[in-house]
């Protein structure tokens, strides 16, 4: 008999899962409002609670974690309302090959990619099956003068469309490749 164990299964269904999130929209626009719908309805429990702020982009979203307990700076990695709070960003996504994928601090020098927090929230990403989606972070802009660095980890998902496939002559086109047309 096979040994069962949670995090097997849920690796295997993640996939299915966020494929489900796949669909054909007419353009950037309607895929970046179905994204925000999504991320909306799956994390409103944490947005009412004040632990996640979400700010529509023009190309995406970005997730803001405010509540410093979800992600502790003690090198714990992420607390269980931590977890909670991605699963629910990760169920509302689209189709992960549609995604660019970046976590920063900034109020962490360097945007913290070296800090244990963006580490923490980058590993649950990764085993997540959102790996291929995440890209590094630029060189954070300077704030302007007299403002204080923005509070909380910042989670920015941005849309990339391909453009469909052509038909090829063996009976596979666009509609089996996902693009957001």
């Amino acid at each position: 008999m096979v040994p069962f164990n949670v995090r097997h299964v849920a690796l295997l269904l993640c996939p299915t899962i966020l494929l489900s999130g796949c669909g054909s929209f007419s353009d950037l626009g309607s895929a970046t409002r179905t994204l925000n719908q999504r991320l909306q309805a799956q994390l409103q429990p944490s947005i009412a609670a004040g632990q996640v702020a979400l700010s529509p982009q023009r190309d995406g979203a970005q997730v803001t974690l405010l509540d410093p307990a979800l992600v502790p700076a003690n090198g714990q990695g992420l607390s269980t309302s931590g977890r909670f709070v991605l699963d629910g960003m990760v169920e509302g996504l689209l189709d992960p090959s549609l995604l660019q994928i970046v976590v920063t601090d900034p109020a962490a020098p360097g945007g913290g990619q070296n800090d244990a927090r963006v580490q923490a929230v980058t590993q649950y990403l990764k085993f997540a099956a959102l790996a291929p989606a995440l890209r590094p972070a630029a060189a954070p802009a300077a704030p302007p003068a007299g403002s204080a660095p923005p509070k909380g980890l910042t989670i920015a998902i941005s849309l990339h469309c391909p453009d469909p496939l052509p038909a090829s002559g063996m009976g596979y086109g666009a509609a089996h490749y996902p693009t957001c047309r």
